[in-house]
């Protein structure tokens, strides 16, 4: 009662710690104590991870795709963005898995809504011709993985087509090759140009950490942030790249999301979906 307590995040985005009420409770009990903010502690035990935590994470990656393919299978017309959200859900809890994101969202390639993934999957009915978008992330052993990818119902739109090909598969595989030991988080940023340089604009956001769930360091196409010691990646470190490219009008645009580790040679990829084209429904 007269040590230091440490206090640390409940939610490092802020940061953000425990409820004011608990807080004044501890101070009252406790008044010869020294209380202490850490809001990077358990980031600094988790951001490099053992082989039990990499092989976990893995698992989680395993149950992700499922997830994905399940959605893939499951959308047709007719099919709701809701039921593609149970069919994944049921993916992941029936390999021993749960859901850490579950954002799945639908538009109409003829006229495009959306450009991001739905956080909260609705009713809207499938029809020929729609994109799908995932955010998928699953858990296991409270280790999270994460994939995204596009796909459409039906035949898929030249245009659609030619923008993966000419701008999302190359931005993703420029930013994705930044990924290896020694590498700097700013090294990954300056990957992010590519999509400028292509004629396209980009959601801000283009990787991320993961420590037992999302957490940073954060790398967007305006600059980084981070503790400090995870400024350069170092083996044991994972890393999520996902990227939101835009048409040059803000009218169209797509998600895409991997999970890696980083190893001694570059990265072990954790959720190995292909990456050659758009999905197709069915």
């Amino acid at each position: 009662e007269r040590g230091r307590v440490g206090i640390t995040a409940a939610d490092r985005n802020g940061p953000e710690y425990m409820g004011v009420a608990a807080y004044q409770e501890l101070v009252e009990n406790l008044p010869d104590a020294e209380f202490t903010f850490c809001p990077d502690l358990f980031h600094e035990l988790t951001y490099r991870k053992s082989p039990e935590e990499l092989a976990a994470m893995a698992k989680a990656g395993e149950l992700a795709i499922a997830a994905q393919e399940a959605v893939r299978r499951t959308a047709a017309p007719g099919r709701r963005e809701y039921e593609l959200a149970a069919a994944a859900t049921e993916a992941i809890l029936a390999g021993g898995g749960r859901v850490f994101l579950m954002m799945i969202g639908s538009t109409s390639t003829a006229d495009p809504q959306i450009v991001f993934p739905n956080p909260n999957p609705s009713w809207r009915t499938l029809g020929e011709g729609d994109m799908i978008l995932t955010e998928i992330s699953a858990s296991y052993l409270g280790y999270t993985a994460k994939v995204g990818q596009p796909i459409v119902v039906g035949a898929i739109p030249d245009y659609v087509e030619q923008f993966y090909a000419t701008v999302v598969r190359p931005g993703f595989d420029q930013i994705s090759s930044r990924l290896k030991p020694g590498a700097t988080l700013e090294d990954v940023r300056e990957a992010a140009s590519i999509f400028r340089t292509n004629g396209a604009q980009s959601r801000p956001i283009v990787a991320h950490g993961v420590d037992l769930i999302t957490s940073g360091p954060t790398v967007t196409t305006g600059g980084v942030r981070s503790s400090g010691f995870d400024a350069t990646l170092r083996p044991g470190m994972t890393m999520n790249v996902e990227i939101t490219p835009i048409n040059s009008e803000g009218t169209f645009g797509m998600f895409v999301s991997r999970t890696y580790a980083i190893n001694r040679d570059g990265t072990t990829e954790l959720t190995p979906y292909p990456l050659d084209g758009i999905s197709r429904a069915g």
